[in-house]
């Protein structure tokens, strides 16, 4: 078996922000169990190596950020790879409001090479991540910003962009919200991501990031996954039509799922993936 990356959901202590699209709160939760987490931490790893992963990425069915130990616990203990956090930025940017800068301290000393700041609408990129992002920056992180696309959303390309380049944004991700294709359709979750994420929101904002370049000149490289990255105006730029790995056709997955429970998994929502 082959994977891109290996995932490491942090043990959920809560979450700082109510998402109307979380994908959580689709696919359940298991049960923490931190000791078995240690326990497999080194088969993991064999797996992990042996799978030839390029990276580490830690994110949790709540806000890592809350649980801040286990995080950089879990930072330390993977760190021979680039490791990256998915976060909503809350409880860095209280931190930073503070007057403190000890969550980034911290999250960097532990080994964080990428921090990913997931936003879903115009306040939070113009006015919530600027702060946060100027001072990942600083410390040495490159900075990823993803944008879950909705209809709070109504900044176009050309502002993205502009922000990116003001605010030390490295890489950009659209991303079409989505939910897995086994979920019941009356789900209060599911039935506000179909009435609030038109296909043709994202694929508009799609065709403006791409407007103008050139195959020859900008396109950077292909994920394993068939994603294209782009260099427009010095920020790289990544569209991405699907937001969670439900199963794989192939011997290759996107990630091994390493979750709370302290078992490792090749899928987020379904059980029977279990490797161990």
């Amino acid at each position: 078996m082959r994977a891109n990356n290996l995932t490491i959901s942090i043990p959920n202590k809560g979450c700082d922000k109510n998402c109307p699209y979380c994908i959580s709160k689709i696919t359940g939760s298991v049960k923490s169990n931190v000791d078995l987490m240690r326990r497999n931490t080194s088969k993991v790893k064999s797996l992990a190596r042996a799978a030839q992963i390029t990276s580490v990425l830690l994110t949790s069915k709540g806000e890592p950020c809350l649980n801040m130990e286990h995080t950089l616990e879990f930072l330390n203990e993977f760190n021979e790879w680039p490791t990256e956090l998915q976060t909503n930025g809350e409880a860095i940017l209280k931190d930073l409001a503070s007057g403190s800068n000890s969550v980034l301290e911290q999250l960097f000393f532990a080994g964080l090479n990428v921090l990913a700041i997931s936003v879903d609408n115009d306040y939070q990129m113009k006015y919530k991540v600027p702060l946060v992002t100027r001072c990942a920056s600083e410390l040495g992180m490159v900075v990823r910003l993803t944008l879950n696309v909705n209809n709070m959303f109504t900044l176009d390309a050309y502002e993205i962009i502009d922000i990116c380049k003001k605010f030390s944004i490295d890489q950009f991700t659209l991303r079409r919200i989505s939910y897995p294709s086994n979920n019941v359709k009356n789900n209060k979750v599911i039935k506000w991501i179909q009435e609030n994420t038109e296909l043709s929101h994202y694929n508009d904002l799609n065709q403006s990031f791409l407007y103008g370049l050139d195959p020859d000149k900008d396109l950077i490289r292909h994920t394993s996954d068939g994603i294209s990255v782009w260099d427009k105006e010095g920020v790289s730029i990544l569209c991405s039509d699907y937001c969670i790995q439900e199963s794989a056709k192939t011997e290759e997955v996107r990630s091994l799922i390493f979750q709370e429970d302290g078992h490792l998994y090749t899928s987020w929502n379904s059980k029977a993936s279990v490797l161990f």
